[in-house]
């Protein structure tokens, strides 16, 4: 009689030990059988008041209407269009300077068109990086786009352009 009440009370704990095994297994299972796994598909657009972008000459705006080819000699006394950023912030401010061509009936390719940043050497424009165009107003609408450089300024800094067509 002294082991009937043992073997009983050992008979629940392994019953109770099954069961709690069973319960975590059930548990376990629900757990990862209802789980959600989400991915995110779109880009995050983050919009900064870092950067102020200035135009020295807004009389001068780039315009390729009704033009003429001309020779290299005659583009390197062009007028360039400069433009400024500015970071008004503390930490470093990454940009991309692109250049997009609006959706006219008659425009002129992008094979014909030469470019030149600063004093680097004058490239073709269909020779740069094609991305995406994002202009769109009320008049006109880019459908093509090109970016010119990818760069950065130091917190508080200022970093100039000049750009010839």
């Amino acid at each position: 009689m002294l082991y009937s009440g043992g073997g009983e009370q050992s008979r629940k704990k392994i019953i109770v030990g099954i069961g709690a095994v069973l319960l975590l297994i059930v548990i376990g299972t629900s757990y990862a059988f209802w789980q959600i796994n989400r991915v995110q598909e779109s880009s995050n657009v983050i919009i900064s008041d870092c950067l102020n972008l200035t135009l020295s000459d807004t009389t001068n705006a780039i315009s390729l209407e009704k033009v003429m080819p001309i020779t290299d000699e005659e583009a390197n006394n062009l007028i360039p269009y400069e433009f400024k950023i500015t970071n008004t912030c503390n930490t470093t401010a990454y940009f991309d300077i692109n250049l997009e061509i609006m959706g006219l009936s008659d425009k002129l390719s992008s094979e014909y068109i030469a470019v030149q940043l600063d004093d680097s050497r004058k490239v073709l424009l269909n020779t740069k990086e094609a991305i995406t165009p994002t202009y769109s107003d009320a008049t006109y609408t880019a459908d093509e786009a090109y970016r010119l450089k990818r760069g950065s300024v130091e917190g508080k800094g200022e970093v100039s352009y000049r750009l010839k067509l």
